[in-house]
């Protein structure tokens, strides 16, 4: 329970830094001052995950090969299958799930 509390306070950490970034991707004077990783993920904030979104996203395990610390983009590219992920030849995870 405590590693659980630990990861959703850092992905809870995360995901509003991110969107606080999203608000930031329209404004000309500020937005110019994002470098491309945080464009990239804040994006993904544009518009707010529905509340199943956001539940899933913090009790998703912590244990997983993908790891406790990752950014909301990575999560959601990673359950909706596309981006990077796609990538990824099948079961080329599996020796570092075990």
């Amino acid at each position: 329970m405590r590693v659980q509390c630990t990861v959703i306070y850092m992905r809870v950490h995360m995901f509003m830094a991110n969107y606080v970034d999203a608000e930031l991707l329209d404004d000309p004077v500020k937005g110019k001052h994002l470098i491309s990783y945080e464009r990239k993920y804040a994006a993904y904030l544009l518009e707010l995950p529905s509340y199943l979104d956001w539940f899933i996203y913090n009790t998703f395990t912590p244990f997983s090969f993908i790891g406790e610390s990752l950014e909301y983009g990575i999560f959601d590219d990673y359950i909706n299958m596309r981006g990077d992920i796609t990538k990824m030849r099948p079961f080329s995870n599996a020796f570092s799930a075990l």
